[in-house]
Parts: structure tokens; sequence; C-alpha cells
């Protein structure tokens, strides 16, 4: 692991306790625990952020610390994450991804944009659900993803859907109304009538695959079943898709 990529795990870390609370930092065990980094490395790399201004450090006895990122140091990750972002992108639009990789860096990036415009909190649930995925070995946190994806989806076509004004679904399950309402703005969206069936059976699909995931979990009051990181990984690919289609069809 280089210097740079050492540094910038330091700052993510670091961000991440302050965001939890601000008045408390990361001691030595604590980094090397989350990133296995060499303690030789760590103790350069500590040294160069602190000189640089961009974390504090309290030094205690036997060479431990407790260290604090700083606002500097804050901006300074931001413009890391955003070149790391640019330099991404940047081979995406050359070709030089593979086509499964390029296919969903674009529509994340595709959805993410559009949601900013159209309702942040679901952006920002979204980017927990990733989080969660990032984590790798929370089995409750995948368990969740199942639940939070399907919550997602129906809130992101609740804000996007035309309403029939002609059929009151106030008294349904929110699936229902939410199939209703696709249904309606296929119509009026959408003149392929065989491209509209297949939104409409793709929705069916994504949606009794989730039920069909709370069930098996919840089955007889317990957990019977650990969904995987490869379940929770289909989750919010499949709630990417769709979104992306529903996008691109409605003309946001």
């Amino acid at each position: 692991m280089n210097d740079n990529k050492t540094r910038f795990l330091i700052l993510k870390y670091l961000k991440k306790i302050h965001d939890e609370d601000p008045s408390l930092g990361a001691n030595r065990a604590m980094i090397l625990q989350e990133y296995q980094i060499p303690d030789k490395e760590l103790g350069k790399n500590m040294e160069y952020l602190k000189n640089a201004k961009l974390i504090d450090i309290e030094q205690h006895l036997g060479g431990n610390f407790i260290a604090n990122i700083k606002d500097k140091g804050i901006d300074f990750l931001t413009q890391m994450e955003q070149n790391i972002h640019d330099q991404k992108m940047e081979k995406v639009d050359k070709g030089e991804e593979g086509v499964i990789p390029n296919l969903i860096t674009e529509t994340k990036y595709y959805v993410d944009s559009k949601l900013e415009l159209i309702d942040p909190e679901i952006l920002t649930r979204l980017n927990f659900i990733y989080e969660d995925l990032m984590a790798q070995n929370h089995e409750y946190g995948f368990a969740r993803v199942a639940y939070d994806c399907k919550d997602v989806l129906l809130e992101f076509l609740n804000a996007v859907l035309a309403e029939d004004s002609e059929k009151s679904t106030e008294k349904l399950p929110k699936d229902d109304q939410t199939r209703i309402k696709l249904d309606y703005t296929l119509k009026k969206c959408v003149e392929d009538e065989t491209r509209s069936l297949l939104l409409s059976e793709r929705f069916n699909y994504i949606i009794s695959y989730f039920n069909a995931l709370t069930e098996f979990m919840q089955k007889g009051g317990k957990r019977e079943m650990a969904l995987t990181l490869e379940d929770a990984k289909s989750c919010l690919f499949y709630t990417y898709f769709f979104m992306r289609d529903i996008l691109k069809l409605m003309n946001y």
C-alpha cells in the first residue's frame, strides 16, 4: 500500500469517527484494526498528516495516541474523494473499464445525480445501504438491505410517478398503491405496450423478491436464514437499475 492510499484511509477513518461524535478521536489500535496498516507505515503517515495540519494528535505513553481530523483535513479528504471519482469517470469515458463495472458505475452516477434534485433523503438512504455493504462482515446490516431497498424503491416511485385521480388507493397496501401508479404512468408515457408490460413485470419481480427475502428471514417470528453479501448486492443492483429505467422513461 503506497503512502497516498494509507493517508486517504487514515483520513477517511478519522472522518467517520468525527461524524459519529466530534469530541471523540481514534487511537493507534483502532486504526490498525480497521485497515491492517503496518505499524511503521502508520507512524510515518500520521506524522505526515500532523505536519500538514490535517489532523491533531495527542501523544500518550508507549507510542499510543489519540488523533482527530481537522477542518482542513476534511476538506483535503473531500478533494481526494473527488479526484478518485473523476479518475474513475475518466476511465469510464475512455472505455478502459470492463463492460459490467462500467455499467454499474454509470448507473449509480446517473441515478445519484437525479436523486439529488428529486429527493436528497432517498439518496442519503441509498448511501447508507451502500456503506452497509462496504462493511462486508455485518450480517444484520445485510439483512436491513432487503427492507431498506424495498422502502427506498417505493418512496422513489411515489415521488416520481403520476397519480390516477380517478382511483382511490388510500386503503390499499403500499405495494399495491405503487403498482397502480406505475401502471397508470406507463400507460401515459410509453406508447410501446410490450415495453410497458416488461417494466411493470420487472417491478412485480423486484417487489416479490424483496418480500420473499423478508418472509424467509422472519418466518415463524424468527430469522431462519442469513442474508449474504451477495443477496444484499442483488437488492441494491435491482433497485438502482429499475430507478434508472424509470428516470430515463420519464425524461428526468
